[in-house]
């Protein structure tokens, strides 16, 4: 335990500089290796990050012994093939959302991990968030009830990055699979993760990539082609088992006033509001009366989220914490993200198979 984690980073793309960050911040840590296609970013990577060890291929880079565990920060399609492999080669792996393309792949993985005694940590960093650590303390103290509704919205009035995130081949979908799994895997973790039952959803392209909007500068993803197949926009409600129900509602490009993150959750003694907001807003009743409530929970950044997370993972390699976004997790967020796709395609309500 006292030994330095040697890690790896598969990909070397915007979320990997997250990943290095949270890693140089750990005294117990040393990045060794990175792999990426791009022969010409990778290096120009290296260099700025001091590593060693390059590589273009994976599998080779997994061949290093001294290899304790590897950060899969590549295209969606990769995901579950890149995992895959580090578990095979005896890795631990901290993987990016969405865990894989398909609910077969996230559950192939799973069974590679139980097979070869390896942990595969998803990269939910909003479970990392105080915001979110404060709400579990206070959901744990029963101050909710049971949270039967919630409403979840991540909406960017012109926010298609392009590249391989509009190359569906690539991504697997568009803003349900890019930005909502992190609102749909938040307020699913704070509602307990109940097993969802039946889904309904529904697709738009009405807008596209909407490339040519002036007067806005917005980050562009590199690879994929100059063309968009994926959705623009993607509404669906989910019915669990517990009888709770959760509306969802996402986009890259919609018009409305500004960009949206927010998650509002309905309980039997409380309800919450989870934005940007400095403070979580809590509305309740004490001694009769309609109370509205804020908790402090301190200053917080996306640094210091990314920062505990990849401290989480380290220490849950050495078995110090028990991983609070486990493989499962990345499983059951899939089946409702696979679910709304299937609901949209078919034109129907969906049965979710437990």
């Amino acid at each position: 335990m006292n030994k330095k984690k040697r890690i790896g980073i598969i990909g070397t793309g915007n979320i990997s500089h997250s990943h290095i960050a949270g890693y140089k911040s750990l005294e117990n840590v040393e990045v060794v290796a990175a792999c990426d296609i791009d022969e010409e970013k990778l290096q120009w990577y290296a260099q700025q990050y001091g590593i060693k060890n390059t590589f273009t291929d994976y599998n080779e880079m997994l061949k290093m012994e001294d290899l304790d565990a590897v950060s899969v920060c590549t295209w969606n399609s990769v995901h579950a093939s890149a995992t895959i492999a580090a578990l095979k080669a005896g890795k631990h792996v901290l993987c990016e959302k969405p865990l894989a393309m398909t609910v077969e792949e996230a559950l192939e993985i799973q069974e590679v991990a139980k097979a070869t005694g390896r942990l595969v940590m998803l990269g939910y960093v909003m479970r990392f968030e105080k915001k979110a650590q404060t709400l579990v303390d206070l959901i744990k103290a029963g101050r909710f009830g049971h949270i039967y509704f919630s409403k979840v919205c991540y909406l960017r009035r012109a926010g298609n990055p392009g590249g391989w995130y509009a190359n569906k081949e690539l991504s697997g979908g568009g803003p349900l699979i890019d930005l909502g799994v992190h609102v749909v895997d938040i307020c699913h973790y704070l509602m307990g993760k109940p097993i969802p039952s039946t889904i309904t959803g529904v697709t738009f392209n009405n807008l596209g990539p909407r490339k040519n909007i002036k007067g806005i500068e917005r980050y562009k993803a590199s690879g994929g082609n100059n063309t968009s197949d994926v959705e623009d926009m993607c509404v669906a409600m989910i019915r669990f088992d517990d009888g709770s129900v959760m509306e969802v509602e996402t986009s890259y490009s919609q018009h409305i006033k500004e960009d949206i993150i927010r998650i509002e959750c309905y309980g039997t003694k409380g309800s919450f509001i989870y934005d940007y907001d400095p403070e979580l807003k809590i509305y309740t009743e004490m001694d009769d009366y309609l109370v509205d409530m804020s908790a402090k929970y301190g200053w917080d950044t996306e640094e210091d989220a990314f920062n505990r997370e990849m401290a989480h993972f380290v220490d849950c390699i050495d078995d110090i914490s028990k991983c609070i976004s486990p493989v499962e997790d990345g499983v059951a967020t899939m089946k409702i993200l696979r679910g709304i796709y299937e609901s949209a395609q078919l034109g129907r309500e969906v049965v979710i198979d437990k």
